[in-house]
């Protein structure tokens, strides 16, 4: 790993996300591009908390493309996530800080980011609800995700996860326009049955 890089990634990551994170490895590799090994970002507000960690997140980067301001990632595989979401009150989760307020003018991006293809492999959701009458946690299992996201103007993702309840899939399929607000999705749920044990 070159260390004035890493060191360099870290604060960048950091400054971005506002929060504490931390790599182990940076490789490069021919077949997998650029690889970060066990990732971790802390929650804001209490930096002994993770919020997001995973054991490997691979990027391929087309270079030419940066000289005409896009990052073009043909290929992004993020291995064995987990992510902590959290409500803390009615309108706010451990993620809301990162979300623009409406009608806010942020800075235009530097860069034009396409990511044209996106795997998450063995995931967890840990999902949190602190601010309902009844305390919520719940964690969900997806075993596969894919998509495609364009900055700003498109997210298509398509996937399955393991529901608590029935221990069967929920399958879906969405597409997001991000500037225009519109939402298009199928989700098709297959629930687990229990088989027939008899009665003696």
């Amino acid at each position: 790993t070159d260390a004035p890089a890493f060191t360099h990634l870290v604060k960048v990551a950091q400054d971005a996300l506002r929060r504490n994170v931390t790599f182990d490895t940076l490789q490069y590799s021919p077949l997998r591009g650029f690889v970060l090994t066990d990732i971790i970002i802390f929650e804001r507000d209490d930096p002994s908390r993770v919020f997001f960690k995973a054991d490997a997140v691979s990027a391929q980067v087309l270079f030419p493309a940066l000289l005409q301001k896009k990052l073009i990632i043909p290929s992004l595989r993020i291995e064995a996530p987990e992510l902590v979401l959290t409500r803390t009150a009615p309108d706010t989760w451990n993620f809301s800080d990162l979300i623009p307020a409406a009608g806010a003018q942020g800075k235009p991006a530097p860069v034009a980011v396409l990511v044209s293809g996106f795997a998450v492999i063995n995931g967890r959701l840990h999902l949190n609800d602190a601010a309902a009458d009844t305390a919520f946690n719940e964690i969900f299992n997806i075993p596969m995700l894919k998509g495609s996201v364009s900055w700003d103007q498109t997210l298509g993702l398509a996937g399955a996860i393991v529901l608590p309840s029935t221990n069967g899939p929920l399958k879906f399929a969405t597409h997001t326009g991000i500037k225009s607000g519109s939402f298009q999705g199928a989700f098709r749920i297959k629930a687990f049955q229990q088989p027939d044990l008899g009665t003696e």
